[in-house]
């Protein structure tokens, strides 16, 4: 469509159709797999509704913060520079891929451990976040590498040189904040995973208002890389309050903070910490 038009409303009109198409073809193989799945309005279960929007209360507010996070950026360099947009915009797309990747990851162990907890195995939960944490931290440091060593030509052959500079300073920043986002991710699922949800709800907001502050602030004074690295204050914030104040107080699962910190976080980056030294020189 942007090839044959050049035109954002049929890329837009595209991606809608797109959509459609995924919810409709997601309704027909459920029919397949569930060939008397019937569904009626009037069967609705009210009491079920209200308690599903209960649970979801609290992750629409997490939500609300991660938007916080990674949905102002453009907002905020558009209106301080908006020349910077392109460039900025190819970086946060890069970072989106970055971010999908993990949680299509991170996300696939929600279902296990939500099945260990009903069945009541506190102890495979917390190895299996420990496993999680350890294997997150090594492959995010290993694409941090990759970003630091290939990046600019990656993005020359991709973009050009006028805008593989500007993107690659920027990708840098947001590619090291979002590796230390994700090092929370696989206790974030598992809150998540056992109905404790709500303990993350405090930490999401924290990260996404010293996100969004850091970033105006960092626009001021020095341009679009201040947007980014507002962006890694902001998670460092939130993987910090993580770390003092969800863990101590969500032990519908009991998690050690000091064994997290030495057996989930210490250990893979001490193992990693020749790969990231060879990427930064």
């Amino acid at each position: 469509a942007g090839f044959l038009s050049h035109s954002l409303i049929a890329i837009a009109a595209g991606m809608a159709i797109a959509n459609l198409l995924g919810s409709l073809l997601q309704v027909a193989f459920a029919y397949r797999i569930q060939p008397a799945l019937r569904i009626r309005l009037f069967a609705s279960d009210w009491k079920l509704a209200a308690q599903l929007a209960r649970y979801c209360a609290g992750l629409t507010i997490w939500s609300f913060g991660v938007f916080l996070v990674n949905g102002m950026d453009l907002v905020v360099v558009g209106h301080f520079q908006f020349q910077a947009v392109g460039y900025y915009s190819i970086a946060t797309a890069l970072i989106t891929c970055f971010i999908g990747f993990n949680f299509a990851v991170i996300n696939a162990f929600m279902t296990p451990i939500a099945a260990l907890h009903a069945r009541g195995e506190l102890g495979s939960i917390r190895n299996s976040v420990l496993l999680a944490t350890r294997w997150i931290i090594v492959v995010n440091i290993a694409l941090t590498a990759l970003v630091f060593v290939f990046g600019e030509s990656a993005l020359t052959n991709w973009v050009g040189s006028a805008y593989a500079q500007p993107a690659f300073f920027i990708l840098k920043i947001l590619v090291v904040a979002q590796a230390i986002r994700c090092i929370g991710g696989a206790f974030c699922v598992m809150l998540i995973a056992t109905g404790q949800q709500r303990h993350g709800i405090e930490g999401a907001m924290v990260e996404g208002i010293v996100s969004l502050c850091a970033s105006l602030l960092g626009a001021v004074y020095f341009g679009p890389a201040g947007v980014a690295a507002g962006t890694l204050a902001g998670t460092v914030c939130g993987l910090l309050w993580i770390l003092m104040r969800t863990m101590p107080r969500a032990q519908a699962v009991p998690m050690v903070r000091k064994d997290y910190l030495i057996e989930g976080m210490l250990i893979p980056l001490l193992a990693c910490l020749p790969v990231a030294a060879c990427a930064l020189i």
